[in-house]
């Protein structure tokens, strides 16, 4: 794959070459990433996932999707890479959303162990839970978020999002506008799943991304990962409530400066 040009990725930053996927790596080239294949079923939920978005408001807050393409005889769902265009140095979060994590017609094998995920007075109780971060030195990884059973809200906004608008060791008011152009941006889009988008998403990502400057215009807000999608009329409450809960840290970290 490096001698066609494409670089291995890590999900959480484009700008490393360390990352490995639980489904095999990512590879990114000229502003396109290649996502393993992760089997006929979730292949296809994702691939129609795209079609059904693209058609709806959320377009603007999902990857470009350029089709399934096939490298070194592996197959790849081949989308753009929000990363690309950003200037060192950036930062960036993965928040999977939703309470629920597994689809309604999950195997009872699966319900029961990602219900185990979800921890009296952690984020995942209230309808989120943090991925990993990376930020220069203060970077959280997906291990010690496990190691730690999920965050509380307080440690999320205290460990993440503090650290994630930060560009110093301390975080202070000189940066408030990111935090609400953010908010503004994450509104919009439980605004928007409010109003039905013809669709379950089940485990979902929030992607976040952005310069370590203050006041700087290079910001991602992303709606990723849909191998988990329910095509279906109604609203989305299990992502409502996610985002909401995830609002809700947003503004208690605004306000407190």
């Amino acid at each position: 794959m490096e001698e066609m040009g494409w670089k291995v990725v890590d999900k959480l930053n484009a700008k490393t070459k360390t990352g490995v996927d639980k489904h095999g790596e990512m590879y990114a080239k000229e502003g396109r990433l290649l996502k393993p294949h992760q089997g006929a079923t979730k292949t296809r939920l994702e691939v129609e996932a795209f079609a059904q978005l693209g058609t709806t408001e959320l377009s603007k807050y999902i990857p470009t999707f350029y089709g399934i393409t096939e490298y070194s005889g592996t197959a790849f769902l081949e989308m753009e890479d929000v990363f690309c265009g950003l200037e060192e140095p950036f930062a960036t979060c993965d928040i999977k959303m939703g309470k629920k994590t597994y689809s309604d017609n999950a195997s009872d094998e699966k319900k029961a162990k990602e219900s185990k995920k979800i921890y009296p007075g952690k984020c995942s109780e209230i309808g989120f839970r943090a991925v990993g971060l990376s930020c220069l030195e203060h970077s959280l990884h997906h291990t010690e978020i496990v190691e730690r059973k999920d965050l509380t809200p307080t440690e999320f906004n205290d460990l993440v999002l503090r650290k994630f608008f930060s560009s110093s060791n301390t975080f202070d008011g000189s940066i408030s506008c990111d935090i609400n152009y953010f908010i503004s941006e994450l509104e919009e889009i439980l605004r928007i799943i409010k109003s039905g988008y013809g669709g379950i998403l089940r485990a979902s990502s929030i992607l976040l991304a952005r310069r370590l400057v203050p006041n700087s215009s290079q910001s991602v807000v992303k709606l990723i990962d849909f191998a988990n999608f329910t095509p279906t009329e109604g609203i989305d409450t299990n992502l409502v409530e996610g985002l909401e809960a995830l609002l809700s840290c947003f503004y208690q970290v605004r306000d407190s400066v």
